[in-house]
């Protein structure tokens, strides 16, 4: 009669969940990009700050149109020409591989 170590077992399904799932979740990305998590980490933070940044300016447009008439569009215009810069090195060290 055999028996199942279930102890190994769960720790085995950790093991698969922490090479898979987590793996995708934080890594794959990042790495297609050619970069690490934290690169990406700190990339991603920057955006998200400007964007709400550009956002809190259209908000405050909308009530006075006088202030703030091309924040926002100047803003997004430049983040879309870094965006795009990074992409394409990215993509150009990717097909050099």
């Amino acid at each position: 009669m055999s028996y199942i170590n279930f102890k190994y077992l769960r720790f085995e399904k950790v093991e698969l969940f922490i090479d898979g799932y987590i793996k995708k979740m934080f890594l794959d990305h990042p790495a297609s990009v050619d970069e690490s998590y934290f690169q990406h980490f700190f990339y991603a933070i920057g955006y998200s700050v400007r964007l709400i940044a550009a956002g809190v300016a259209c908000f405050i447009h909308a009530f006075i149109p006088g202030l703030f008439s091309f924040t926002a569009s100047t803003m997004i215009k430049k983040i879309i020409a870094e965006v795009n810069q990074r992409y394409n090195t990215s993509s150009k060290q990717q097909e050099h591989k």
